[in-house]
């Protein structure tokens, strides 16, 4: 590295092929670095800097220079310029430096030795072909004079008309130097709405549709869209950093949506037979206890040849149709017994099925039956079905079902399709058959991380256990496997029919 220093007089120094670092000293100086990664300094006076080729640093210390004109030539040059504090409080200084800021980002062009240039009055230099600026105190530190970009990120989130929605946003600095100030703001919020925090609250009107939350708890934050609105809120939330440093800003911003859909609707029939029909959204579609059902009757499983004596349990007339959306049957804390074939008792429009359209049907508490087995309907939608407390008797057919017997020994059958049965310790002695072919699975709840048989322990009954995957918690079975699962807390599932366990 050559270093070449100037005198107190007007100076004219080249530098070598070589990395030099040159030091105009005192006057009026013309400085030229020639090739390799050189250092300029001009120092006092009017001097003209050329960098040359090569990566080269131009220093220039603010209040030496008089009219002094630094052009980077080829290659990535930075141009490094030293203040004080005291420098930075004048605003016409702060402005000149985000202005050469924005001229060197937009001009950068390391192949380029003629290009724009533009004089900075305030800081007394005239500059060209630079890429790089740093700005630094006298002892190096760099001070920041454009905004970092923040950080957004907002999720879709849905939720029901008429009530508050909670948002998934957050927005965060990413400089954290501590030189730069955030605001945030949501935009596009529908006339009627209100958004909170818990402590700040905005509700939208024809006039203003988006709020400034700075300073909002980002974590609390909740929607409540207009009276009885339904269908999606498309919101805008914008963070802003601001550099304290001549004030310069960087704006990111984050799309969203808000799914808002309409209530659970509750629908219950009068006494006698009733069709109970749901709406085009959510509903809870409730049995009516219409009758009993004498000792004479019993419920018959088509496709095991199964029967369960019905005396005593609650009888309904009615049909169950949940329409669109995702529905409900509830059942009543009594001894239900539900069919999705019963053409025994009363219609009032027709036989038909008892059952239709129905997502998921939650017996309540009780000793309870549901039968969904039928040689004249299928039900191939799937159906989740809970059993609740007692000893209850679960029967689906075609389609995917879910079943959860719950508390009390219940007995479960699946039928066709692919089957989840779902369990946790200490439910009672339950029996499941989850049906000829395809894939039925019991899962255990409450042993997740934990290694097979870590709580229970399986017993199978003349097959081995094809594989166990600790990590994944799950164990193949044979095709229609049967066992018993034991579990250290008390209680046991007989089984047949299964083809995995997962946990």
């Amino acid at each position: 590295i050559g270093e070449i220093r100037g005198g107190s007089g007007h100076d004219r120094i080249t530098g070598t092929d070589q990395d030099d670092v040159i030091d105009g000293g005192q006057h009026n100086d013309t400085l030229s670095g020639g090739a390799g990664d050189d250092v300029i300094d001009g120092g006092s006076g009017r001097d003209t800097v050329d960098g040359g080729a090569g990566d080269d640093e131009g220093r220039l210390t603010f209040g030496e220079g008089q009219e002094d004109v630094y052009d980077g030539g080829l290659g990535t040059d930075t141009l490094r310029i030293t203040v004080t504090e005291e420098d930075l409080t004048n605003p016409d200084v702060v402005a000149d430096l985000v202005a050469l800021q924005n001229f060197i980002t937009e001009n950068a062009d390391a192949t380029s030795e003629n290009g724009s240039s533009q004089t900075f009055q305030h800081l007394g230099v005239t500059v060209s072909d630079w890429e790089a600026l740093q700005v630094v105190d006298e002892d190096g530190n760099a001070f920041d004079l454009q905004a970092s970009l923040p950080s957004v990120n907002a999720e879709d989130v849905s939720g029901v008309e008429n009530t508050a929605i909670d948002l998934d946003l957050s927005a965060s600095l990413t400089d954290t130097d501590g030189s730069e100030s955030l605001t945030l703001n949501i935009a596009d919020i529908p006339e009627g709405a209100v958004l909170t925090d818990g402590s700040h609250s905005f509700t939208a009107d024809a006039d203003t549709q988006s709020v400034d939350i700075t300073g909002w708890d980002q974590s609390s934050l909740q929607i409540t869209p207009p009276t009885d609105f339904e269908g999606q809120i498309n919101l805008t939330v914008t963070a802003t950093a601001t550099e304290s440093l001549g004030g310069e800003t960087a704006t990111n911003t984050d799309n969203f949506t808000v799914e808002v859909n309409p209530e659970v609707q509750h629908f219950y029939g009068s006494s006698g037979a009733n069709d109970i029909d749901g709406s085009d959204g959510d509903d809870v579609l409730h049995y009516s206890d219409d009758a009993n059902w004498s000792g004479r009757y019993q419920a018959h499983n088509v496709e095991t040849g199964e029967r369960v004596r019905l005396g005593g349990k609650n009888r309904t007339h009615d049909v169950y149709d949940g329409d669109e959306g995702y529905d409900v049957l509830q059942g009543t804390d009594g001894h239900d017994a539900l069919f999705l074939d019963d053409g025994i008792s009363p219609f009032e429009s027709g036989q038909q099925a008892r059952i239709q359209n129905i997502e998921e049907i939650d017996m309540g508490d009780g000793h309870d039956i549901l039968d969904m087995t039928s040689n004249q309907y299928d039900y191939d939608q799937g159906v989740i079905a809970k059993g609740g407390a007692g000893h209850d008797t679960l029967w689906t057919s075609t389609g995917d079902d879910t079943l959860i017997g719950g508390s009390g020994h219940d007995s479960m059958f699946g039928g066709d399709g692919n089957d989840l049965f779902i369990f946790s310790a200490d439910e009672g002695h339950d029996t499941v058959a989850g049906g000829t072919g395809w894939t039925d699975v019991i899962d255990l709840q409450g042993f997740e991380g934990m290694n097979a048989e870590q709580g229970w322990t399986l017993t199978i009954d003349g097959a081995d256990i094809q594989s166990v995957d600790n990590e994944a918690g799950e164990m193949l079975l044979a095709e229609d496997a049967s066992g018993t699962i034991n579990f250290d807390g008390g209680g046991e599932i007989n089984f047949e029919g299964i083809e995995k366990i997962t946990w």
